[in-house]
């Protein structure tokens, strides 16, 4: 499973059904996972794609601990 795969069908979502980012992330996430025959992290491509969509981008760890 691949984030870009969630944001091309996310972008479709809201272009063409005018669907909130978030929205519509959440279901080319269900859409995708129904489709795909190994489990994957849900959650994980959810968050990463809604950073994405909203403009943050996937936020690297800092490497200060």
């Amino acid at each position: 499973m691949d984030l870009s795969q969630v944001l091309e069908r996310s972008r479709e979502l809201v272009r063409r059904k005018g669907l909130e980012p978030s929205y519509a992330a959440k279901l080319a996430v269900d859409e995708i996972a129904e489709s795909h025959s190994e489990p994957i992290n849900e959650e994980h491509l959810l968050r990463n794609a809604n950073l994405e969509l909203t403009g943050f981008g996937v936020l690297q760890p800092s490497g200060l601990g």
